[in-house]
């Protein structure tokens, strides 16, 4: 894989990449340094995390990691190492647990990542794995990283200083996916209940013609093959279990059509997995949460990626959680984050072309 990306002369040939730590009492320390082996000379990388928990994470695992602390003004020299932007220093803290200095900590370092991104000091950002209860004890409104960076580049809430990026940014979607198969979500953290009322034809069409402009952004695919998946069993079979697909999915797909987007369904959602993974489609469009991460993960449980498609930024992250019950063992896969590192270069380069 090539990384070279020649957009900014501050990086010589490499994008800079921006890395939040994630919660600092999970495993996202460990399998970032572990990831940053893999790194090393291949592109610029800047961890918005804790330098000291970093440097002793690396030394209890045995790796040997040359990093040296980053700021957004003035860093000559530093691409020759990790760069750690050092927004807190932990040390009285809860490990494997959920602790109130961990959980600011982690909303600090995805704050401070996203302003980054906006304005333009890094070319992506690659989150770690957050505790979302440790948000919820902040009184943060947000049940994860995707809501929270759609709020504030469309400029609500308390980032409405940026109020003018909201021009930038239309439909936002969750995709996760490997090699073989690639899901996004149309509805994401709702109850079960909640599916059937979120789901409108708007909602549907949006979000195929987000995939379809984000593939060919993003990936550089001008016009990949797109399914929509059913959202009752076997698709209500002619409306025996339901009517969302004669109603709402059927006709928002037939609207994408009009625009030759290469779109098919809805499809049942016991077949369309399978069939995209033998390369049928290139992505999957679920109506929620388990629906499109259940086949996704039983293929892509160690290096799944997630995508957060329609934001003016580039965003990727590990398709997993914090892990706390092998938290500071040293046993916890990186790969989901190597992944997420590479595609947030290719997306930087793809971006840059």
């Amino acid at each position: 894989m090539d990384f070279r990306c020649e957009k900014k002369e501050s990086c010589g040939d490499f994008p800079i990449i921006g890395i939040t730590m994630g919660d600092p009492a999970g495993i996202g320390p460990e399998i970032i340094i572990k990831a940053l082996k893999r790194f090393q000379g291949k592109a610029s990388l800047v961890v918005l995390g804790d330098l000291g928990l970093l440097s002793r994470t690396a030394q209890r695992l045995g790796i040997e990691m040359k990093m040296a602390k980053w700021h957004p003004q003035g860093n000559s020299g530093w691409e020759e190492r990790i760069g750690v932007y050092n927004l807190s220093r932990l040390k009285d803290f809860k490990r494997a647990a959920t602790d109130i200095e961990a959980a600011r900590a982690q909303f600090a370092y995805i704050k401070e990542g996203v302003k980054l991104a906006i304005d333009g000091e890094i070319e992506a950002m690659v989150t770690g794995p957050i505790h979302k209860q440790g948000l919820a004890s902040m009184g943060l409104p947000y049940p994860g990283h995707t809501e929270y960076l759609a709020s504030y580049c469309l400029g609500k809430g308390e980032m409405d200083r940026i109020s003018g990026q909201a021009d930038k940014v239309g439909p936002y979607a969750m995709m996760l996916g490997g090699d073989r198969l690639k899901v996004v979500l149309a509805t994401t953290h709702l109850a079960i209940h909640d599916v059937p009322v979120a789901l409108n034809q708007t909602l549907i069409y949006q979000k195929i013609a987000l995939i379809h402009r984000a593939f060919g952004r993003d990936f550089n695919i001008p016009r990949p093959k797109i399914a929509v998946c059913g959202l009752n069993p076997h698709c209500s079979d002619g409306g025996m279990f339901g009517r969302e697909e004669e109603e709402i999915i059927a006709p928002a797909i037939v609207m994408a059509r009009d625009e030759d987007i290469d779109v098919h369904g809805p499809l049942p959602g016991d077949t369309v997995f399978y069939q995209t993974y033998q390369g049928d489609f290139d992505v999957v469009l679920a109506m929620y949460h388990d629906q499109g991460l259940a086949p996704l993960k039983l293929v892509h449980f160690d290096d799944g990626v997630n995508v957060t498609l329609g934001l003016p930024i580039i965003r990727t992250s590990v398709d997993h959680g914090v892990a706390y019950d092998i938290s500071g063992q040293g046993i916890a896969s990186p790969f989901s984050m190597i992944r997420a590192i590479e595609i947030a270069i290719q997306m930087a380069g793809n971006r840059n072309r």
